[in-house]
């Protein structure tokens, strides 16, 4: 998956968790580095559920 798919997917992924939640409210380029470098470059849905969910709410933003 490129970068673009992965934003793309993050994007929707955090839109489905919840109506009232936004992908405005998380550090979405941030989550894709972090997953870069925990899977690899465009290998983001290799990364296990939990982690990948961790890594969500660690880039959640303080608004």
């Amino acid at each position: 998956m490129d970068r673009d798919s992965l934003i793309k997917y993050i994007n929707a992924t955090i839109a489905s968790g919840d109506a009232q939640t936004s992908a405005l409210d998380y550090d979405v380029e941030a989550i894709a580095d972090e997953l870069e470098q925990q899977a690899g470059p465009g290998t983001g849905e290799k990364v296990e559920a939990p982690v990948f969910w961790a890594t969500i709410q660690k880039h959640k933003k303080n608004t």
